[in-house]
């Protein structure tokens, strides 16, 4: 597997990053996307891809003024949530679900 397939791969999990956006990301990062992907290129990509996410999902709603505090609002929360369920495939259960704070609509339509 190339840099660029497992640039792709790992990408996949929440969309499509187009062949430009898979060479600008591998050269950000010194490395080839055509050269075969060792694991430690493999870790290098994976946790550069967590950075970019989590710059893009956890962003404070609020910082005060000496930058000492910052607040994050639910849905920031809620969003990282999802992304990292999706990320490692993970279908939450009912459980998971009511402790994170989604909202499940489930079908009830056999109870009918």
């Amino acid at each position: 597997m190339t840099i660029g397939d497992y640039i792709k791969l790992c990408f996949s999990s929440f969309g499509e990053i187009s062949d430009t956006g898979i060479e600008k990301f591998a050269l950000e990062l010194g490395l080839n996307p055509s050269s075969d992907a060792t694991s430690n290129d493999k870790k290098q990509v994976f946790e550069s891809i967590n950075k970019f996410m989590d710059k893009i999902l956890m962003h404070p709603n609020s910082v005060s003024e000496n930058g000492h505090s910052k607040s994050w609002g639910v849905d920031a929360l809620e969003n990282y949530a999802k992304y990292m369920f999706k990320l490692y495939g993970i279908t939450p259960d009912d459980e998971i679900t009511s402790l994170v704070g989604f909202s499940v609509v489930k079908d009830a339509s056999n109870i009918w």
